[in-house]
């Protein structure tokens, strides 16, 4: 009587798997791009384990860890795991090996290639702080929306420059105070809009002539002196949704960057939001906020194709 032969098996800690359809472990390496092979057994970490178990191509042998929930619980924190695998499985349906380490996730087309940059996963609603910003300095974020679909973006330090003459609060007026409505005065040529023969300033223009930078005043206006200081042209960004709109170059261009001055803590799906309404009007948009008694920058972008620009 010819013998049975015994299903191949998989590990994932102490949880043991029977490999099902009678596949081989270097079947389901090559097919899959998961796990390896190692005292007659496949080795794999919990999201390929999960991954396989979603498939139908691995089975745990306890019943008990055949729910998903007590598999996870298991083998990692239910609210990491839950976070990770969507976007895991999100790139591991193209074909790619994909590589876990806490909240960072990172992908390659196969093993000749480097993994890409890490790319942080978060929620839609989720929120973060300016602090948190500046600490991650350039960073890539893969935001999961609530219908599991993931928008790529990228954030970089900046340090924008303007092509204009560097413009420094109190020095073009000596300090005296600026009314709303003048009749003349020693602005920049950009500031304050006509109406009919007086100039009509508004808050920013009015505080940055009236005085040097000080601590006591708003984040909005240091951020504005600063940009001014910079040499760029400074405008309302109230159309777009932003603090500010500025210009590097002239007038009657585009204006290069929108600014969004950040709170302390904003959620993900209003920096979305800014970011996608920026593209669409052909701007950058920028974030600005306090860094060690300076105005530090912060430039979000959508990235449309995260595979082909981190793998190009």
């Amino acid at each position: 009587m010819q013998k049975e032969s015994k299903p191949h098996r998989a590990r994932c800690g102490e949880i043991i798997f029977s490999i099902l359809e009678e596949k081989s472990p270097s079947y389901i390496i090559n097919r899959y791009k998961v796990g390896k092979f190692s005292d007659s057994i496949l080795n794999l970490d919990p999201y390929e384990a999960f991954f396989l178990m979603s498939k139908d191509k691995i089975e745990p042998e306890n019943p008990l860890f055949r729910d998903p929930l007590n598999f996870i619980k298991r083998v990692q924190y239910p609210e990491i795991f839950l976070l990770i695998f969507p976007a895991y499985e999100s790139f591991k349906q193209m074909g790619l090996q994909v590589k876990v380490e806490g909240k960072y996730l990172m992908f390659r087309r196969n093993s000749n290639e480097e993994y890409s940059c890490p790319y942080m996963v978060i929620r839609e609603d989720d929120s973060i702080s300016w602090k948190e910003l500046l600490e991650m300095g350039n960073i890539n974020f893969l935001v999961l929306d609530d219908e599991l679909d993931i928008t790529a973006f990228s954030m970089q330090e900046l340090s924008p420059e303007g092509h204009h003459q560097p413009a420094y609060s109190g020095t073009r007026n000596g300090g005296t105070a600026i009314a709303e409505i003048s009749s003349g005065g020693d602005f920049l040529p950009w500031m304050g809009e006509k109406i009919g023969k007086w100039t009509y300033l508004n808050r920013f223009e009015r505080n940055f002539l009236s005085g040097p930078d000080s601590e006591s005043l708003s984040l909005e206006q240091r951020v504005y002196n600063d940009l001014a200081g910079r040499g760029f042209i400074i405008r309302t960004g109230f159309k777009y949704g932003a603090n500010f709109r500025i210009y590097a170059g002239k007038l009657e261009e585009h204006a290069d960057f929108l600014v969004h001055v950040f709170p302390e803590e904003e959620q993900w799906y209003k920096i979305s939001r800014a970011v996608r309404v920026a593209h669409a009007v052909r701007k950058k948009m920028i974030f600005a906020g306090e860094s060690q008694g300076k105005i530090a920058y912060r430039k979000i972008e959508r990235v449309r194709d995260p595979v082909s620009a981190s793998l190009s």
